[in-house]
């Protein structure tokens, strides 16, 4: 396999010409792509024969992909002084094959594909409905030439539980069909010469990590409330009823983030009022009594919907993205908040507007949602929040919890618009760490305006579900963390064994640093004594 000669960064830190050692033993035999990691905690990955299809204009024929192989996740050691990349996804299946695809492959993906059992895709990139098409229970990896950790596909990876590698460079389209390569998710880089010792050792180290997932799983239930008390919301971010039951059995406290845009995207009109009520309602009862947060259609930037008539943007980051969108088309937002009104109970919904930028973009939507109310004779009004994801919301976090009910910080925008840099960029990806100091002190901000009016504060954004961050939230004063389903069981338990004093001193601590790097080289230092 070809190595992958590119200066790439994970999670603050540079890669030098992609080939570096990850494990703490002394493997010396180069490492292949060096990637921005989209993987969970523990690490992610497969060793696979790779399958190359072509990357014609009209996308790869059937015949073009080809070839067979087995493929296991491992995790492993960090090199030394080299902090954990971004997080998205779990661990892959014990064997997997590797099928790679170009840069416009729309003509495999655009219908159902077939892959063989286990498979992992490589491709230029993927659009979240690309992704949504690929069979689910063959697809065991993801490796993406393109990308970011927090673009809308990765966030859908880290959702699906679908190991996955972004920002790896054109040299991951070069992966010769038929080579057997060793990918781990979780520290970001792929191996084109895995030995039967390493496969070995993976499968092993695999099995255990899963068995540790099941006991943390049997043990979540119940609220999660540090050591000295302090209750803390361990909600789940989902796009659809069978991902609200997934969280319900992983210990999931509520939904903290649906994201309606997965209503919209993979076809050729909007749903009916009738089919968004329908979707919420079953979202609802799959909750069997827990409250949800349903955010309205955040369309726009990396959120392509074709058929809504959105404007090209020279800068699709800074347009119609989120509740702009809603404002720019009225009849897309009264229709979602008509069906929003009509699910039942409304006690237990709680509406979300993304993208607000002050308290003038809150006050329209609540003057709206009264008058549809009236209109359709409903006296009960849900909850409504603010999603904090600009750092004019941020700021402002008094002024919009004074009406809202709840604020909800979306990190992954607010790291983007906080340090400039285009969450969708590969060669930034790994620079966009929400554990930047600058991160922290808006987070701060944020929970210190909205106890002047007594709310309270969640994060849905994918610092969330970084176990890593888990007591620097609980430290800022964040109540409600909003994670991936399959993590709900981790972060219960990084709770239960924090102290929420100490959490308090360590954010303070780590406000006062100059760089994420730093932040996470303290975190990891004082990880031990932390998490006791």
């Amino acid at each position: 396999m070809p190595s992958m000669h590119r200066t790439v960064t994970s999670q603050g830190s540079t890669l030098k010409d992609g080939i570096f050692n990850v494990r703490a033993r002394n493997l010396n035999r180069p490492r292949g792509a060096a990637c921005t990691a989209t993987g969970d905690r523990d690490g992610s990955g497969a060793a696979a024969t790779l399958e190359r299809a072509a990357s014609a204009p009209d996308g790869p024929t059937g015949d073009e992909v080809a070839g067979a192989a087995s493929a296991v996740g491992t995790p492993a050691e960090p090199a030394a002084g080299r902090p954990r990349p971004p997080r998205v996804g779990a661990a892959a299946a014990a064997t997997a094959t590797l099928a790679a695809t170009g840069v416009a492959s729309y003509a495999l993906l655009s219908s159902a594909p077939e892959l063989p059992p286990h498979a992992i895709v490589v491709a230029d990139d993927l659009t979240p409905s690309q992704l949504t098409r690929l069979p689910r229970e063959q697809l065991a990896g993801v490796v993406l030439a393109r990308g970011g950790a927090t673009n809308h596909v990765a966030i859908l990876c880290r959702a699906l539980a679908i190991p996955a590698l972004v920002a790896c460079g054109p040299a991951a389209l070069t992966l010769a069909a038929g080579s057997a390569a060793l990918l781990n998710a979780g520290e970001g880089w792929l191996d084109g010469a895995a030995d039967a010792a390493a496969l070995d050792a993976a499968r092993q180290d695999i099995a255990q990590r899963e068995q540790r997932r099941r006991t943390l799983r049997e043990q979540s239930a119940g609220q999660a409330r540090t050591r000295d008390g302090v209750a803390i919301e361990v909600a789940a971010n989902i796009a659809n009823a069978a991902e609200a039951r997934d969280a319900v059995l992983n210990g999931a406290d509520g939904v903290g983030l649906l994201r309606t845009e997965f209503l919209f995207i993979d076809r050729h009109d909007a749903p009916s009022e009738d089919e968004q009520r329908a979707a919420c309602q079953d979202v609802l009862d799959a909750l069997q009594g827990r409250p949800a947060i349903i955010r309205t259609l955040d369309a726009g930037g990396d959120k392509d919907v074709p058929y809504l008539p959105l404007p090209a943007e020279d800068n699709p980051a800074l347009g119609l993205r989120g509740i702009r969108t809603g404002f720019a088309m009225p009849e897309v937002l009264d229709t979602q908040l008509r069906a929003l009104l009509q699910v039942k109970p409304l006690s237990r919904l709680r509406i979300l507007l993304p993208m607000v930028a002050d308290l003038a973009d809150l006050q329209r939507v609540r003057q709206r949602l009264d008058e549809l109310a009236a209109e359709l004779g409903v006296a009960e009004r849900p909850q409504l929040g603010v999603m904090i994801e600009v750092p004019s919301a941020a700021l402002l976090a008094d002024q919009l919890a004074q009406h809202a009910d709840f604020l909800s910080i979306g990190t992954n925008d607010l790291t983007q618009y906080t340090l400039a840099m285009d969450r969708c960029h590969p060669a930034l990806a790994a620079n966009l760490d929400a554990l930047h100091p600058a991160l922290l002190r808006l987070i701060a901000l944020t929970v210190h305006g909205a106890a002047k009016h007594g709310k309270w504060v969640g994060v849905c954004g994918a610092l969330a579900s970084d176990p890593q961050a888990t007591p620097v939230l609980v430290g800022l004063g964040v109540t409600e963390l909003s994670v991936s389903p399959q993590l709900v069981p981790e972060i219960k338990d990084a709770v239960r064994r924090l102290d929420s004093t100490a959490c308090q001193q360590l954010a303070l601590d780590l406000q006062a640093l100059n760089s994420a790097q730093q932040v996470r080289a303290r975190l990891q230092a004082d990880a031990a004594a932390l998490l006791r």
